[in-house]
């Protein structure tokens, strides 16, 4: 291996950065590694940028092991300053791991984590384990920006007081705990100020972010610079707990709603309220099982209350249902999409999966081909909006 290359060093970084948006797999990037060891630092930025532990044993390439990352970062320490994205599905065997706290402990840039325990009995606590203080470690970092929580029970929302520089939180499927603060270091100046949240099954969990202070008297997490909001309502207090939330969300520029039965959207434009002068795109995702007479879940009333006084740009409806939803009243959305109040409107996406057990494939794509013209005239020749209609199926 030589040690300089015979063209310019920033040269020669750009075309390791071509190399590696053509390749994921970094099979040429690893190749020029091995030619000069100046081209080394360029190379390692991108073959250890991104770390995704435990993730498959069928994958191919293989998924790196924790053991695996434990023994290369131990051997050499210098990588560690490289990863900046790390997706950690943590496994029993980690547990006993005794010197992989200090492994994890090198990693000192780190801009994205996900924590997601797996294969793991129901004991397992975040705040309870032999990995919290390496984990509050990784999370605690300045750097970190994107934090993905899955699956975990019991995780306390104090714990990111330090967080200081988090824009991005997704929660999904976990649980939280109001416990004190427990850390070294001073109390930050600020609160969390989150642009982007994503959280599954709208519960106690979101009500603990929405609620949590810090010992100073401030909320751990600032709402109001949120631009974009996630929420997923599978139970019947998930739209209350929502109203709470929305209530501190006055600068929203995004919306994503899903809904799944027995949820419906009633009061979805009374929960919008607070951000109705923000808001530009607005996504609702409605998953149902056929067994009811109100197809779109109360949306075109909901969709009634928000005319006149709104600045939406862009409407996604993404529906999901059985082989029976076929037969619902679809003009009352193209009705309400096209009356007046909708200054703003510019964009209307409908998304219809269907799933079909009885019916033939040819009878099924003439239904679904008849959708658009029968059920959405209005919206098929308006000048002022693009309609985009999609289907899928599954038989």
């Amino acid at each position: 291996m030589s040690s300089t290359p015979n063209v310019p060093l920033d040269v020669v970084e750009t075309i390791i950065d071509i190399l590696a948006e053509d390749d994921t797999n970094f099979l040429s990037v690893k190749a020029s590694s091995l030619c000069c060891r100046a081209v080394l630092p360029f190379c390692r930025k991108h073959i250890y940028a991104s770390i995704d532990l435990n993730h498959s044993r069928t994958m191919q390439p293989p998924s790196p092991t924790t053991s695996m990352l434990e023994q290369l970062l131990l051997a050499n320490p210098e990588l560690a300053d490289y990863i900046r994205k790390l997706d950690y599905r943590i496994i029993a065997e980690d547990f006993e791991r005794p010197t992989l706290h200090s492994a994890l402990r090198l990693i000192t840039r780190l801009q994205s984590l996900l924590i997601w325990p797996i294969y793991l009995n129901r004991g397992y606590m975040f705040w309870n384990n032999s990995l919290r203080p390496a984990l509050l470690h990784l999370l605690h970092l300045p750097t970190l920006v994107h934090l993905s929580l899955l699956s975990i029970r019991q995780f306390a929302v104090s714990d990111l007081t330090p967080c200081v520089n988090l824009k991005t939180l997704k929660m999904l499927n976990t649980t939280t705990v109001d416990a004190a603060e427990n850390f070294s270091s001073a109390l930050p100046l600020k609160s969390i100020r989150l642009e982007n949240l994503i959280v599954m099954d709208v519960g106690d969990s979101a009500l603990e972010l929405n609620k949590t202070r810090r010992s100073d008297g401030q909320f751990v997490i600032d709402l109001s610079d949120l631009v974009s909001v996630e929420v997923h309502l599978r139970q019947s207090q998930g739209l209350e707990t929502a109203q709470e939330l929305f209530k501190r969300c006055g600068s929203l520029t995004s919306v994503c709603i899903y809904v799944s039965q027995p949820m419906t959207l009633t009061g979805l434009s009374r929960l919008l309220e607070p951000c109705m002068q923000t808001l530009r795109r607005l996504h609702v995702g409605i998953n149902s099982d056929g067994f009811r007479d109100d197809l779109l879940f109360d949306l075109p009333s909901e969709l009634d209350g928000m005319k006149h006084r709104n600045v939406i740009e862009s409407i996604t409806v993404h529906f999901t249902g059985a082989e029976n939803c076929r037969e619902g009243d679809w003009g009352w959305l193209d009705q309400e999409l096209t009356s007046p109040g909708w200054s703003s409107l510019k964009q209307v996406y409908l998304s219809v999966d269907f799933e079909d057990y009885r019916q033939n494939f040819t009878e099924l794509e003439r239904t679904l081909l008849k959708l658009r013209e029968e059920e959405f005239p209005r919206l098929t020749l308006s000048k002022d909006i693009q309609f985009d209609f999609e289907y899928s199926f599954n038989t």
